[in-house]
């Protein structure tokens, strides 16, 4: 789990992004839920959020028209930040595993990390 680093005695804040996604109106968790549990893990955790990406309405395998997590995959390759928070593992997006190896290696490439309100940083 990532935790506040301690620079002179005062904790820093660790730059991340979050991501939020929504396959349908009858979704368990509303975009509103992921993003109050977001944040609050964010702020227990000394995360700060730079930016946010959402697809609303759009299946997690359903990643050619997921136009918000394929910008933050772009992004990520020249960003500060090193953390992508999710509610749960479900909403970074549900892959066969060659798929998410094509998703994943970009973030790995980059040194970016994985983390789910409910597991923390995912290996």
């Amino acid at each position: 789990m990532a935790t506040p680093h301690s620079i002179s005695g005062h904790a820093s804040v660790i730059p991340a992004v979050a991501y939020i996604r929504m396959s349908s109106d009858k979704q368990e968790a509303s975009p509103k839920q992921q993003q109050d549990a977001i944040e609050a893990y964010a702020e227990q955790r000394g995360y700060r959020i730079t930016d946010w990406y959402v697809d609303e309405g759009i299946s997690g395998d359903a990643t050619e028209k997921r136009l918000q997590f394929q910008r933050m995959i772009s992004d990520a390759a020249h960003s500060r930040w090193k953390f992508i928070i999710v509610w749960n593992q479900d909403r970074f997006g549900r892959f066969n595993s060659l798929e998410a190896g094509h998703w994943v290696y970009p973030l790995v490439q980059a040194g970016v990390s994985l983390v789910t309100t409910d597991q923390g940083v995912i290996d």
